[in-house]
């Protein structure tokens, strides 16, 4: 097996979680355009037919790029894993509601 490298402490610690339970996953397999001009969104992890966004921070230009990325692919099943889950940016909504 090839030795990964991770762009994060938080990936890897990720990806060891998903060894341990014997999960099989792709690292960075996978590039999706979304609406803003000339950008490519580059998932960090697919398990099985699952997206995982790994972020140590969700800063406000991730945001709008994963707002366009959703808008993009309504379909796509993406999931994130926050170092600091309740952590919020001032004023920010960080949950979509319908």
């Amino acid at each position: 097996m090839l030795k990964l490298k991770f762009r994060s402490k938080l990936e890897k610690t990720v990806a060891d979680k998903l060894k341990k339970l014997k999960r099989k996953f792709e690292y960075e397999t996978e590039r999706f355009d979304y609406v803003l001009p000339s950008r490519k969104y580059l998932i960090d992890f697919k398990v099985g037919a699952t997206y995982l966004e790994v972020k140590g921070y969700l800063d406000y230009d991730d945001r709008l790029k994963m707002l366009a990325v959703k808008e993009a692919y309504p379909d796509m099943d993406i999931c994130f894993v926050l170092m600091k889950p309740n952590q919020r940016l001032p004023r920010q909504k960080m949950t979509e509601t319908n």
